[in-house]
């Protein structure tokens, strides 16, 4: 399992991948 800092972590970079493609 994840620890919270692990999500966190994976959220953001799914994030930061998202407004790449939307850019």
């Amino acid at each position: 399992m994840c620890t919270l800092s692990c999500s966190f972590f994976f959220l953001v970079l799914l994030l930061r991948n998202i407004k790449v493609i939307i850019n």
